[in-house]
């Protein structure tokens, strides 16, 4: 599984990246079937946002805390300050680490309100 990554530099600039989240066949359900699946990740709760399609959330925030998105609905781009963009949609994660520094730009892209939940890290 491909997860984007938004992250900040000591300079307070912020990136985006990829990388691939890690995954094993195993019996993760027995009786069930063996499935792919990944470590498992510490988390302390999640939030589920709702952006209409005219948010305005193009001005540059940092992310309020550790927190890896899953979109469930529409379609964002978040921009980096050091100008990268990746495009959000149904089934995409941001793993959002950018909890300082100049932060990121978030626009809605779809015709569709945005449904997310943000997973606190």
């Amino acid at each position: 599984m491909k997860i984007n990554r938004l992250y900040c530099d000591a300079t307070g600039e912020s990136y985006l990246d990829a990388y691939e989240l890690d995954q094993e066949l195993r019996d993760f359900a027995p009786p069930a079937a063996p499935i792919s699946v990944s470590a498992e990740q510490a988390a302390t709760g999640y939030t589920v946002l709702d952006l209409p399609v005219d948010w305005g959330g193009e001005t540059p925030h940092p992310t309020p805390g550790r927190h890896m998105l899953f979109c469930l609905a529409g379609s964002i781009r978040v921009t980096a300050s050091s100008g990268a963009s990746c495009d959000i949609g149904v089934g995409d994660a941001l793993l959002m680490t950018d909890t300082t520094g100049k932060g990121h730009a978030t626009s809605v892209t779809s015709t569709d309100p945005v449904r997310v939940v943000m997973i606190k890290l």
